[in-house]
């Protein structure tokens, strides 16, 4: 598999783990903090969303890096890569998840507060 497949795919992957666990924290919010509104519900919702996407996100990366690796290794896919573009990705990644879930909880925090 190409590198261009396996960032595609990691992006799939934390789209789908951040939108599922947020549609569990949305659910389940309620029930831990009744009585919880605006900014102070935003910004609960955005560090239990860290705290539980975090993981699962590092865990994916951590899986395609090893797999990356191994294609590699093994002759499939593209010998010609270096070394460092697992780490390009891994920074590249990283900072995407960070921006986006920065993004989000900033135009949910503004959306609360109005």
């Amino acid at each position: 598999m190409t590198p261009a497949f396996f960032t595609l795919r990691l992006f799939a992957e934390t789209l789908a783990i951040f939108a599922s666990v947020e549609a569990a924290i949305m659910l389940i919010l309620p029930v831990i903090a009744p009585g919880v509104d605006g900014a102070a519900e935003a910004l609960l919702d955005a560090v239990l969303l860290a705290f539980a996407a975090g993981p699962l996100v590092l865990w994916r990366m951590n899986a395609v890096l090893k797999r990356a690796r191994l294609e590699r290794t093994r002759g499939h896919g593209d010998a010609d890569i270096p070394p460092a573009s697992s780490m390009r990705l891994t920074v590249a990644a990283s900072l995407s998840v960070l921006v986006v879930g920065l993004g989000c909880s900033l135009v949910e925090a503004w959306r609360s507060h109005d």
